[in-house]
């Protein structure tokens, strides 16, 4: 979706005229409110930077303009995209000839034997030990080079269908490196224009998909656990969907009522380090406060229960409806009632989920885990990686992305539009 040049953006980084005269080879001037109007000459340099800076997007802008897009805007904002004005479509994919299928499977294969004798080296870490040190740098580059012609042979399946162009935009901007850079195939939010768009493929593999989804579904129960109101409503809208057939919405398979109950072991056998997250721990114990206050014999509940003040018995109740929340799966949900359950919570799974090494960088590719680093930070750190092992690029990213509430695209909440500002940009 990404192309353009670089542009030299140090100067505008720059906070001391010794670190001006460094970066841009000119001699700072000092401005007074009462000196007369300059010459050319004088004009400082952040202006001409400026300038120079117009002329490089209105240039590419013009170029990608000439593709015939709905409408070009450029960007002169800190982010090379911001994400809660503008969402993207992803390109369509035509269907592979017989070569690139059987190219795809054997790459795949391929790609999963050397992940499993990684796996295994790992297993056997000693970093002392010179047979296992050279088997992760072989390893590592092993995977990383099958990834790289997976995304290539991948690559090639893509193309924008001319249906999309006539629909969709373009943002030309610049990131934080400062390149300048453009966005394709990109909608305003809550302005997405109605049509077939491309199905988007699943960036991630079914497991890591389960295993993100099993934390929101952590996070849910926590949240609906804290709420008495939300639990009831839940419960209630749950017992009339039923009892008067009201189904028909986007789904009725998330709360399991009839009781299917999702526990910590459940949700632990999903979602890596369940149990030293927020909502694990949030869960548990209260799974093990409530099992020692409740009867042990069920002939007793009945009464146990009446004998409770209505606080007790709400927060009992709120408690059981959130363990009967289920939106664990193995593929991108196209929306069911988590996403209704989570607006109405407020659910912010940065406050329930990090990305860590074991949880989602070591389950995606190098290429991705730079790309997340890349929009959380607006740093490229592709150079910094290129000379690591696998290992060594999973742990920096980790680093990299500690603190910032980057989520993954399966985390973010879905279908809630941002009205677009009347100057978003300059329009082309």
């Amino acid at each position: 979706m990404e192309s353009g040049f670089r542009f030299l953006d140090s100067f505008v980084r720059c906070s001391t005229r010794k670190e001006m005269e460094m970066n841009m080879n000119v001699s700072a001037v000092l401005i007074d409110a009462n000196t007369e109007p300059m010459t050319d000459s004088q004009i400082p340099p952040w202006e001409s930077l400026d300038r120079d800076l117009d002329v490089a997007l209105e240039t590419l802008a013009e170029a990608v303009r000439a593709e015939n897009w709905n409408w070009v805007v450029c960007e002169r904002g800190p982010l090379a995209l911001d994400l809660q004005r503008y969402g993207a479509e992803a390109m369509a994919q035509r269907e592979p000839t017989p070569d690139e299928v059987e190219l795809l499977a054997r790459l795949g294969a391929e790609r999963k034997r050397f992940i499993s004798a990684h796996d295994a080296n790992e297993a056997e870490r000693d970093l002392q030990c010179e047979v296992y040190c050279s088997q992760e740098q072989f390893l590592a580059s092993a995977i990383d080079e099958v990834q790289d012609r997976i995304e290539a042979a991948e690559d090639a399946l893509r193309e924008w269908r001319p249906e999309q162009v006539a629909r969709l935009g373009a943002v030309v901007c610049i990131d934080a490196t400062g390149a300048v850079i453009v966005h394709r195939g990109v909608f305003r939010r809550g302005q997405r224009p109605t049509g077939g768009g491309a199905s988007r493929r699943q960036a991630i593999s079914p497991q890591l998909m389960r295993d993100l989804t099993a934390h929101r579904t952590a996070a849910l129960q926590a949240k609906v656990m804290m709420s008495t109101e939300a639990a009831l409503a839940i419960l209630a809208r749950r017992m009339v969907e039923t009892l008067f057939d009201r189904h028909g919405g986007p789904g009725n398979d998330v709360v399991k009522v009839h009781l299917q109950p999702t526990t910590d072991e459940t949700l632990s056998s999903d979602a890596t380090g369940y149990e030293h997250s927020p909502a694990g721990w949030l869960l548990t114990n209260a799974h093990t406060e409530w099992a020692e206050c409740l009867p042990a014999r069920s002939d007793a509940l009945l009464r146990w229960l009446l004998d409770q003040d209505q606080e007790t018995v709400l927060s009992l109740l709120a408690y059981c409806t959130a363990r009967s929340i289920n939106a664990t799966s193995s593929v991108e949900r196209t929306g069911d009632d988590s996403e209704a359950f989570a607006q109405a919570l407020h659910l912010d799974m940065a406050d329930w989920w990090v990305p860590t090494v074991d949880n989602y960088l070591r389950h995606v590719s190098r290429r991705e885990a730079v790309a997340a680093v890349r929009e959380a930070t607006g740093q490229d750190c592709t150079s910094v990686v290129s000379g690591m092992s696998r290992s060594e690029a999973t742990r920096h990213c980790a680093a990299r992305l500690e603190g910032t509430r980057w989520l993954p695209e399966a985390l973010r909440p879905r279908g809630i539009p941002t009205d677009t500002p009347a100057n978003e940009g300059r329009e082309v």
